[in-house]
């Protein structure tokens, strides 16, 4: 796709400065394949959430973060949202699945209201050094979310400017359609329908946005 984690991973790996998760042990190929099972589990949804899978699977391999991201999943899917914070504050900030964690520590605590932390964290990734596209979206979800819709539209279109550098610009429709919303709850439609408008150029026959034009 186009997540900014995988286009960013796999150039640090060409020029040898890789900072991925080496499989090296038993140990760390046991605890990725019982986070993949987990996965699959929790895909499926034909069992109870695999918490103890993935507690397995963090035993074996600290260091494996696909782990605790989906720990975390399970346990906000379960109301235990605190317990999944504190599962993600166990990533490290220069971990390749540092992204994921951070938009689920602003998912979850969007839905708690806790909108100041929620900010603090999105506005921190989004002015830290090599920021992302990504970056820029969460702060502008964030944002939203907070009623503060000049502000999210305009890091929606900084997202847009990152986005249209990446390598593969397949969904890069939908930062429109989210730069859209913001506009048309800040009460600026006619903005609103030109960024529409330029999102249908990328994706001519998109449900969203002719349903949102519409």
């Amino acid at each position: 796709g186009i997540a900014p984690e995988v286009a960013g991973a796999g150039q640090r790996l060409l020029d040898g400065k890789a900072k991925g998760q080496p499989i090296a042990t038993a140990a760390e190929a046991m605890s990725e394949i019982v986070t993949a099972v987990a996965g699959e589990l929790v895909r499926l949804q034909r069992s109870a959430p695999p918490l103890g899978l993935v507690q397995v699977a963090r035993y074996l391999n600290p260091g494996n973060s696909s782990a605790p991201v989906l720990l975390a999943l399970l346990l906000d899917l379960r109301g235990r949202e605190e317990a999944a914070l504190q599962v993600l504050r166990s990533v490290p900030a220069d971990d390749p699945l540092a992204s994921q964690a951070r938009d689920s520590q602003v998912r979850i605590l969007t839905k708690l209201k806790r909108l100041d932390e929620a900010l603090a964290l999105a506005n921190a990734a989004a002015r830290a050094p090599g920021a992302t596209f990504a970056d820029q979206a969460r702060l502008g979800e964030t944002l939203a979310a907070m009623k503060r819709f000049d502000e999210a539209a305009a890091a929606f279109q900084r997202a847009i400017d990152l986005a249209q550098a990446a390598p593969r610009r397949d969904n890069l429709w939908s930062l429109y359609l989210l730069r859209a919303s913001a506009l048309e709850e800040g009460n600026r439609w006619t903005e609103a329908r030109a960024t529409l408008q330029q999102g249908l150029v990328l994706a001519p026959e998109q449900p969203l946005l002719l349903n949102f034009l519409g």
